[in-house]
C-alpha cells in the first residue's frame, strides 16, 4: 500500500512538473495526464422582469400546499389563505395563511403545478415573524384553508 501511494504521489508531482514547463492552462491528472481547454467568453443577453399582475391565482397544487403549511404551522388548527398572490411581493409567489391571529407567509421561489414535489426539489419559504407577515394584515379576501 505504501508503494502504491508513492508512485501516485510521484505522479502527481510529475504531472505538476510537466504542466509548469507549458504555458498551457489546464487539469493535471493522477495519471500525468493533461488536459488543456480554453475558456471563450459569451455576450449576454437581458431578459425582461417578470411582469405580475395583482390578479394571480394559486394553483390546486399551491392550494394544497397552503392547505398543508396551516395544519403543519398552526398545529392542527382551522385557518385561512389568501385568495390572491401578494402583488408585487419581490422575493417570489408570496401567499398568506393565518388562523386565531397568528399570520404566517409561505413564498413559492416559483409557480407549481405538479401534484408531487419532492423535497429536494422544495424550496418554498415559510415565514412567521410580525415583522415578516407585516404584508399579510392589509389583505382583505380570505378563504378557508
Amino acid at each position: 500500500m505504501r508503494r502504491l501511494s508513492t508512485l501516485v504521489g510521484s505522479l502527481v508531482r510529475a504531472g505538476f512538473v510537466a504542466a509548469a514547463g507549458t504555458a498551457l492552462a489546464g487539469c493535471v491528472y493522477a495519471n500525468a495526464g493533461v488536459t488543456t481547454f480554453s475558456v471563450e467568453s459569451v455576450p449576454v443577453t437581458e431578459i425582461a422582469p417578470v411582469v405580475r399582475t395583482p390578479d394571480l391565482e394559486p394553483s390546486g397544487p399551491e392550494i394544497q400546499y397552503a392547505r398543508d403549511s396551516v395544519r403543519a404551522v398552526f398545529r392542527r388548527r382551522d385557518g385561512e389563505r389568501s385568495q390572491q398572490f401578494l402583488a408585487g411581493y419581490p422575493d417570489g409567489y408570496a401567499l398568506c395563511i393565518r388562523s386565531a391571529g397568528r399570520y404566517a407567509l409561505i413564498i413559492f421561489q416559483r409557480r407549481i403545478f405538479e401534484s408531487q414535489i419532492s423535497q429536494a426539489a422544495d424550496d418554498t419559504v415559510i415565514l412567521h415573524r410580525p415583522d415578516e407577515t407585516a404584508a399579510c394584515r392589509p389583505v382583505e379576501l380570505w378563504t378557508k384553508a
